[in-house]
């Protein structure tokens, strides 16, 4: 008896039961990743922050985060597609706290992975949520 490749495989039965799970997960986490990062991006462009260091290092983490479920994607053979962003305007506490909401709905949204891919990001987007909210404690008040 021939046997299949895995990746052969998933796509097969990605067409007989419609998406995995996991891909569903991997493309909803993406799509966060890419919002929090045109976030940042509109940020750095737009607003008084442009030269924030917390503010670069968040837009670099999103990066590494998208590039990493990406990763992970490609290693089980997943056919994930990613839409693009929604187009961002807005005062910065709002925008600051709109990414906020996203990192913890990505956050709950990790638990639906492998527990090996849980324990690699959770602690990162744990600290990604704590520099949001150091970003917005720094924004001035009115």
């Amino acid at each position: 008896m021939e046997s299949i490749n895995p990746a052969q495989e998933a796509k097969v039965w990605q067409r007989v039961r419609g998406n995995p799970p996991e891909e569903q997960t991997l493309g909803k986490l993406l799509a966060m990743e890419a919002e929090c990062r045109q976030i940042c991006q509109y940020l750095q462009r737009n607003t008084h922050l442009r030269d924030s260091r917390g503010l670069a290092r968040l837009r670099e983490e999103c990066g590494k985060f998208y590039h990493i479920l990406l990763g992970m994607a490609s290693v089980r053979g997943l056919d994930v597609t990613v839409s693009a962003p929604p187009a961002v305007r807005g005062n910065p506490e709002g925008l600051l706290r709109q990414s906020h909401a996203t990192r913890q709905r990505a956050i709950a949204l990790l638990e639906e992975l492998p527990p090996e891919d849980r324990k690699l990001l959770k602690p990162k987007m744990e600290e990604h949520r704590l520099s949001i909210l150091e970003l917005l404690g720094q924004l001035p008040r009115k």
